[in-house]
């Protein structure tokens, strides 16, 4: 790097302090002691969240796309998105962790994500769950249920 001559140094460090206190106002504060997460789950829309935000019904899907080529901000469902009983085995595995994930961001009761949780890990460890078929009757169970909590 090339230094500056003698006679504009004074001037550039002068500037430095107002310079740094505007690129502080725009910085979040963070935590430098936590780790990073080794997996960074997608961001669901904002269409989705906001339903979220307001306890609406929310398909899985919506929340849990593993790809998303859409804007963030976003503010319909995705044409692509599918609703629960089409959803595959493994589309459900990793969704509902994000839901309950953006529930809980969303402010929803304790006691309603605890219940959620709870028929999430009921559904995935059925003993009948390697069983023909079962796997798509679980995921249109799931889906009717859930659907009725919120009706």
């Amino acid at each position: 790097p090339q230094q500056q001559p003698p006679a504009q140094q004074p001037e550039a460090d002068k500037e430095r302090p107002d310079r740094e206190k505007k690129m502080k106002s725009k910085l979040r504060a963070f935590n430098p002691d936590l780790s990073m997460a080794s997996v960074l789950a997608p961001r669901p829309s904002s269409y989705a969240l906001n339903k979220l935000a307001n306890f609406k019904y929310c398909e899985l899907y919506e929340i849990g796309e593993l790809v998303t080529l859409r804007p963030v901000a976003s503010v319909q469902a995705s044409k692509r998105a599918l609703q629960d009983n089409n959803i595959t085995w493994e589309q459900f595995h990793y969704a509902h962790r994000s839901f309950v994930q953006y529930m809980l961001k969303a402010g929803w009761p304790a006691k309603h994500t605890q219940a959620l949780v709870q028929f999430f890990i009921k559904l995935e460890n059925s003993p009948y769950i390697d069983c023909k078929h079962v796997k798509q009757i679980v995921l249109t169970y799931q889906a009717r249920v859930r659907c009725s909590w919120k009706d």
